[in-house]
């Protein structure tokens, strides 16, 4: 598989971005009533104008909470790195988009992707397999335990017995 992808195959928060941002954008139009005609003005001429960069901005939130999918968190960088006036139904606009991209969005998003690329994981159960390492440096072996087919993926033991989770595009060579 080259590593010259269409596309990256989506994070969890490019896929809580896109999910998310309706309910934002709700939000934001909601937003004069709380926080004044003023205070309003300002914050609008302040956001992004392209949707691409909004979720590039909403994503960016995500992403700074290194994982933590707190929604009090991310609301709160909104408000620390772009003034915005964070309030409670911002928060649960936020953890709602979490929830959703937790039980459906992210898996979605994935299956997506790989019918977009092509990208295959080419082995079966209980087939042995050399992958990509850490950062693609290096080689590692292993013998394949579970497949996930819509989503490119593969559950697999190394020669230590840990459980991997290894990605279709990382895949170097298969033998039964």
């Amino acid at each position: 598989m080259s590593l010259l992808l269409k596309r990256p195959r989506p994070s969890f928060a490019s896929a809580f971005a896109e999910i998310v941002r309706d309910d934002v954008v709700l939000w934001i139009s909601k937003s004069e009533a709380r926080i004044g005609a003023a205070a309003y003005k300002s914050f609008i001429a302040g956001l992004p104008t392209e949707d691409s960069t909004f979720k590039l901005m909403l994503e960016t939130a995500m992403r700074g909470n290194s994982g933590d999918h707190d929604a009090f968190r991310i609301a709160t960088d909104l408000q620390s790195h772009l003034d915005w006036p964070v309030d409670q139904e911002l928060v649960h606009a936020i953890a709602s988009g979490v929830e959703r991209t937790k039980n459906r969005g992210y898996r979605a998003a994935m299956i997506a992707w790989v019918m977009e690329t092509g990208t295959r994981f080419d082995a079966k159960t209980g087939d042995s397999v050399a992958w990509r390492g850490d950062n693609f440096t290096g080689q590692r072996a292993g013998k394949v335990v579970e497949v996930d087919r819509p989503i490119a993926t593969g559950t697999v033991t190394d020669s230590y017995g840990a459980k991997l989770l290894i990605l279709g595009e990382n895949l170097i060579k298969v033998a039964a």
